[in-house]
């Protein structure tokens, strides 16, 4: 669980507010919750060894499960690299799920960008969503042969 940690510590300011806007606790209480029912849970880091995000799939289903990343600002430095391995990470980790779906913050346009990257779909903005009340959009990606 020290992993968790360092990847709470170094969170975005955005995935920490959509943490805890959207839960109502503070952030580190919902990695440890995906840490621990994440089917899977990975934390992903640098070739430097630099903690980037903490990816989970809990399952809510046979077949289907409710995806999250929270990644640390890292990410962003890292980029090109992180956008290259997501899809790998995502055929691998998707195993036996058909269907992969979730919210994140509207405003969080980094998430955004990379559900898409990943070939996930935003089916529709949801206003006043969680404990925050906030903005979120709804996602989902179906399994496919080459991709979400």
């Amino acid at each position: 669980m020290e992993h968790v940690k360092e990847i709470e510590t170094g969170l975005r300011a955005e995935d920490r507010r959509e943490l805890e806007d959207i839960a109502g606790r503070p952030a580190i209480q919902s990695l440890l919750m995906g840490a621990l029912c994440g089917e899977p849970c990975l934390s992903l880091w640098s070739h430097g060894g630099e903690p980037l995000a903490l990816l989970t799939i809990i399952r809510t289903g046979l077949d289907r499960g409710t995806i999250a990343l929270s990644g640390t600002a890292a990410i962003e430095r890292f980029s090109i690299p992180f956008l290259r391995g997501s899809r790998d990470v995502l055929r691998r980790v998707q195993g036996d799920y058909s269907l992969l779906y979730n919210v994140c913050d509207a405003r969080n346009e980094v998430h955004r960008r990379w559900l898409r990257w990943l070939g996930f779909n935003e089916l529709r903005e949801v206003p006043g969503y969680g404990a925050g009340k906030i903005p979120v959009i709804e996602f989902a990606g179906l399994r496919r042969q080459d991709h979400l």
